[in-house]
């Protein structure tokens, strides 16, 4: 497995020590190696590795072996990962304990993206939890916004407001609204819920950017079955165009929506060929793979000349035991019994994987 990510804002503080020289090899399947012997800090322009390897490296491995430079687009840490898996099971524990007290909600949809508002806010992101006005702050665009409870409990846990504001979800008076409103949520940039929309606000955004020669990201997320508007294809259609280098999509590709699944509905087909036909940058990712993840957005990151969008291959409430694999779980109602088993059974898969449990 992958180790962990640094972003390149902070690899200025990387020591490296010994005699470097080093080799940079990319395997099949999202695997990034990187063997260093010997370049001073200052021309380690990130590295992304799997494993720690040999001083010699097998040739003969199925790997295409490439000089050590400018191909190496990102940072990864052993100690990184580890808080980002720490951060993505309490985003999860912490989502569905906050549905588990009001009882139903979009549980599936918000269960789906929770790596990803891991390592966007655990890594990737530039945000400050005492200024979320912050003007050189990222901004996310969280289109599918019917998945705020997993935005809002990333949010909680990075110290935007209190853990205690999540069991006021839905309710009278609340500042966690179903679906997410810049109004009234510290740390929310955009109002969302009307599918269909996100994109072209994220386009916007980019573009005012842009034209301001500052330097913030922004970053959209979308939903599969939000993708059948036809709002999206005019946006994908002006994205392409404009060559936005500091616009990452996201797509959530989870194959299902409100009523079932997409292929038995509007099938979308290969969506990172469809984006790529309209000039985008197109990356297929395992979506709840944190240091693919990870390796994407600096991938992403690092194509010039054109709009960036990662297809995010995820299953529907993931580690939920009554929603995930279920057709109908877009929305859902439970009991507080049903989903603190559902907790208790996530926390005791989470210690077996961690071998704390015999």
């Amino acid at each position: 497995m992958l180790f962990g990510v640094l972003p390149p804002r902070q690899w200025k503080n990387i020591v490296c020590s010994g005699n470097l020289q080093g080799l940079f090899m990319v395997t099949h399947k999202y695997t990034y190696i990187a063997v260093i012997m010997g370049a001073p800090p200052d021309k380690v322009v990130g590295l992304i590795f799997r494993e720690q390897l040999p001083a010699t490296p097998n040739p003969k491995e199925n790997c295409a072996m490439k000089n050590f430079g400018n191909e190496v687009t990102g940072v990864l840490l052993a100690s990184t990962l580890r808080e980002l898996d720490d951060f993505a099971f309490a985003i999860r524990r912490e989502t569905m304990l906050e549905l588990g007290h009001l009882g139903f909600g979009h549980i599936g949809g918000a269960l789906s993206v929770v790596e990803l508002l891991a390592v966007l806010y655990g890594s990737a992101m530039q945000v400050d939890p005492s200024n979320p006005h912050w003007e050189e702050r990222d901004w996310l665009v969280f289109s599918k916004g019917h998945a705020g409870p997993s935005l809002y409990a990333a949010l909680a846990l990075k110290g935007f407001f209190p853990l205690e504001m999540l069991k006021t979800l839905n309710q009278g008076g609340t500042k966690l609204p179903s679906h997410a409103d810049r109004n009234l949520t510290p740390g929310i940039d955009v109002s969302t819920g009307s599918l269909g929309q996100g994109l072209s606000v994220g386009l916007g955004l980019a573009t005012a950017f842009a034209l301001d020669q500052k330097d913030n990201t922004v970053y959209v997320v979308l939903g599969d079955g939000e993708c059948q508007e036809g709002q999206i294809w005019e946006a994908v259609l002006y994205g392409g165009n404009a060559k936005l280098e500091n616009l990452v999509v996201f797509i959530d590709y989870n194959k299902q929506q409100l009523d079932g699944y997409i292929d038995d509905i509007n099938p979308l087909g290969d969506l990172k060929a469809k984006w790529e036909e309209f000039g985008w940058h197109a990356q297929d990712v395992d979506g709840h793979d944190l240091a693919a993840i990870a390796a994407a957005i600096d991938t992403a990151k690092d194509a010039k000349g054109r709009s960036s969008v990662i297809v995010l291959h995820t299953i529907k409430g993931k580690g939920c035991s009554f929603a995930e694999g279920v057709a109908l779980n877009h929305h859902m109602r439970f009991t507080k019994e049903q989903m603190d088993e559902a907790v208790a059974q996530l926390v005791r898969e989470r210690g077996a994987d961690h071998g704390l449990e015999s």
